[in-house]
């Protein structure tokens, strides 16, 4: 679709505005989810959800 939205600061556009909003994030430094493990924080929730892997006592992934 249309990319209708821009951002003032970079110039990336979005199709939707909440994807605009969730991208000035980035640009005001703004990191409202904090793991309660190592305290490290994040823009977005899932990315905070897929570092949580990090701290589980069986890994998912193996060497093969």
């Amino acid at each position: 679709g249309m990319k209708e939205y821009k951002c003032d600061v970079c110039s990336r556009e979005f199709t939707l505005s909440a994807n605009l909003k969730r991208h000035m994030l980035i640009h005001t430094s703004v990191r409202p989810f904090q793991c309660h493990v190592c305290f490290k924080t994040f823009v977005q929730k899932q990315t905070l959800k897929t570092h949580m892997i990090v701290h589980l006592p069986v890994k998912p992934f193996k060497c093969k």
